[in-house]
């Protein structure tokens, strides 16, 4: 059964923010025309692109959009952490018996592995930062 267009989204959105996370960064401090022209360019080339179709072609949302919607309302059981504009928050600390990021982001899709997750944003950022 095909999985739905926003349920791929949110996932997209929760997998960016743990790799933010565990970055330790907690915002998208850029504008939005740079982030969706590198974050198109690093998704065209990440591996896993297939697992989640309805972030390609047609009807398609913005890459900031899909990003930045995984919000505190839709916050489900696997989410530690929720988007607040372009915000990464946490709905609770994290101690030393807690999964790493790493370890949730394993948890959010069978067919990706969390450090894969951690690779997408880590080649994301530096190209941002970059500039």
């Amino acid at each position: 059964m095909p999985v739905a267009r926003s349920t791929q989204q949110n996932t997209v959105s929760l997998g960016f923010a743990l790799g933010l996370a565990d970055l330790e960064r907690n915002e998208l401090p850029w504008d939005k025309v740079s982030f969706e022209l590198v974050f198109e360019r690093v998704w065209r080339g990440w591996e896993y692109k297939h697992v989640f179709p309805a972030m390609n072609g047609p009807g398609a949302k913005d890459p900031f959009y899909v990003v930045t919607q995984y919000t505190e309302r839709k916050h489900s059981p696997y989410g530690p952490l929720f988007w607040e504009g372009t915000q990464v928050y946490a709905h609770q600390e994290l101690d030393n018996r807690d999964p790493t990021w790493e370890e949730f982001a394993d948890d959010l899709v069978d067919e990706v592995p969390g450090r894969a997750w951690m690779d997408l944003v880590r080649s994301v950022v530096d190209d941002l930062d970059a500039g």
